[in-house]
């Protein structure tokens, strides 16, 4: 798929094409009729939203390890220092609860409204433009969501580790964690905590997390 994709993307789909005639000559416009940018849109669109369906779920998992309901007993908001003396990290979920609904907008399929323009001399206009824009849009929003995540789930590591006395985390779980840990400290009494979330979403997006956790021989 993804060779597919680059082939396309590199593909005469646009009208006009533009061609450099030269240093000083300025460029040659060709009205060729390659218009239709439909197959790249339309898969856009779908990693689209598969992109916000997995946004949802992700905060999902975040907002759940806020409540000793959902969490087994962990402190409520993941508060290192007193719990309710300290707001914990309530305050890091909410970024990733106001996110998802922005994926969600976005990943309406933009390739869906098509439609004539120009008296109708654009028959049709495939909107994958919109659709690449709006994909590349929710990927950063995502990496954030995910760095909230991770960020929350290595505090509940920290804060069950007398409860789990004698039981070991698992080889990927506990790589994770000490990745996690190599960059950001753990919250204790509460502290401002943006330059955390953003160390932690340039961790995300640049892959050591998940090198760190990937099985040996992956």
């Amino acid at each position: 798929m993804h060779g597919h994709y680059e082939h396309e993307a590199n593909a005469s789909t646009s009208n006009p094409l533009v061609f450099a005639r030269g240093p000083g000559m300025g460029h040659e416009f060709v009205m060729g009729g390659n218009w239709d940018g439909a197959l790249l849109g339309h898969a856009a669109d779908t990693l689209n939203a598969q992109i916000a369906d997995f946004g949802v779920h992700t905060q999902e998992l975040s907002a759940r390890l806020l409540s000793p309901k959902w969490s087994y007993g962990l402190p409520a908001n993941l508060a290192g220092g007193t719990p309710g003396l300290n707001s914990g990290m309530v305050q890091i979920q909410t970024v990733a609860a106001a996110l998802v609904p922005e994926m969600q907008v976005r990943a309406m399929p933009a390739g869906a409204l098509s439609r004539p323009a120009k008296d109708g001399q654009e028959d049709h206009n495939t909107m994958a433009m919109a659709s690449v824009r709006h994909l590349d849009e929710n990927l950063d929003r995502l990496g954030i969501v995910q760095a909230v995540l991770a960020l929350m789930a290595a505090q509940g590591v920290d804060l069950i580790e007398e409860k789990m006395a004698g039981l070991s985390l698992g080889e990927g779980v506990r790589s994770f964690h000490d990745a996690v840990r190599a960059h950001i400290e753990p919250l204790h009494d509460d502290r401002y905590l943006t330059p955390d979330l953003v160390e932690m979403t340039e961790l995300v997006r640049g892959g050591e997390l998940m090198d760190r956790a990937a099985p040996p021989g992956r």
